[in-house]
């Protein structure tokens, strides 16, 4: 059975990530069918893809925020929008390269066809995440229902 939350209405984003996270490691074991030895070492490199993955999401974010403050100025200096935007785009390419060792360290684990299991079983949660999401905001946001108090995020 996989984890439950302690309080879903006061979790933090942080948390929500963390819950998740082990509801797919706990859900993969089944639907890869992996044995224990896989399992620990499948563990692993799962934690490695959705942190480089969330890493990337972050930071992205942060330099797009950064590159639009920029071109808010009056006068926005086009050598300094150069650079951000030559800096958005190294860190694309090397945080993609990261995102693709810790996909070859899964790979490494799993035979064939639980790679393509995982493929499927991947977007299938993806799917379900952003299901989960939309519907929380839906509930946050419905009528007559005040939303609980924010929590700050630690960085």
């Amino acid at each position: 059975m996989p984890p439950r939350p302690a309080n879903p209405d006061t979790m933090t984003a942080r948390q929500v990530e963390q819950y998740f996270d082990q509801v797919v490691l706990f859900q993969a074991r089944t639907r890869l069918d992996l044995d224990d030895a896989q399992f620990l070492q499948f563990g692993a490199a799962l934690r490695q893809l959705q942190d480089a993955r969330r890493t990337q999401q972050r930071r992205r974010a942060e330099m797009l925020r950064q590159l639009d403050a920029q071109l808010a100025a009056p006068q926005p200096d086009d050598n300094a929008v150069t650079a951000r935007m030559k800096e958005i785009d190294d860190f694309s390419a090397e945080s993609g390269k990261r995102i693709q060792d810790a996909y070859a360290a899964i790979d490494g684990v799993l035979s064939v066809r639980q790679r393509a299991r995982f493929r499927i079983f991947e977007e299938m949660m993806e799917r379900r995440k952003l299901d989960l999401l939309g519907r929380a905001r839906q509930q946050a946001n419905a009528p007559g229902r005040s939303a609980p108090a924010q929590q700050p995020q630690a960085r």
